[in-house]
């Protein structure tokens, strides 16, 4: 028996899977069972595929798109959701895109600080939300001093990509650390820590 989504509900998982990062972004403690309504964040469907939410002070525009975006000039054709929304944030979601472009993208400053862009796979499925997955944390790297807390220097430290799915899920951004926390029988809880490069 084959199990296919319709697109609307892949459009609902995706947005209930986007609400629930942007919630953890900002209270990394909060808690989710099984009669989340994301609905209540969505204030209003702009067009087709094109959807505003209010998260506190927070806004976001979020915009779904079935183009694989090949390069950094594929992004000229989105420049128009990019200008439009200016007090919003923005988040492209699109079907597929190679580590090369992402990496041009997010060495651009121009889009870096403008647009998040994620693949439709990725938020298909909440990274956080299985059991087995470790629990994290986002230190900004104006709040930490890398030589002073660690002993040692950020090449010294492991390496998680800017581009990471797991790095760009809490927005992190180059010099920030992220806090990997892993329960084991052993040690119960053991830390350790991921220099965003």
């Amino acid at each position: 028996m084959d199990f296919m989504l319709s697109l609307g509900e892949i459009v609902d998982t995706i947005l209930k899977n986007t609400v629930k990062m942007l919630l953890i972004r900002i209270d990394n403690n909060v808690v989710f069972d099984d009669k989340f309504n994301f609905h209540k964040y969505v204030k209003s469907v702009i067009e087709y595929e094109l959807y505003k939410i209010n998260i506190g002070d927070n806004k976001f525009a979020i915009k779904f798109t079935h183009i694989k975006i090949t390069g950094i000039k594929k992004i000229y054709q989105f420049m128009d959701f990019i200008n439009e929304y200016p007090d919003h944030n923005k988040i492209l979601i699109v079907d597929d895109i190679p580590d090369k472009a992402f990496g041009q993208l997010y060495k651009s400053d121009q889009y870096s600080n403008s647009v998040e862009i994620f693949k439709e796979y990725e938020l298909l499925v909440n990274l956080l939300d299985n059991i087995f997955m470790q629990k994290y944390k986002l230190i900004k790297a104006s709040d930490i001093n890398i030589n002073d807390t660690f002993l040692c220097t950020p090449d010294q430290m492991p390496h998680i990509c800017i581009y990471d799915p797991l790095a760009r899920y809490y927005k992190a951004r180059k010099g920030d650390v992220i806090k990997c926390i892993r329960y084991n029988t052993t040690s119960l809880k053991n830390a350790f820590y991921r220099y965003v490069v």
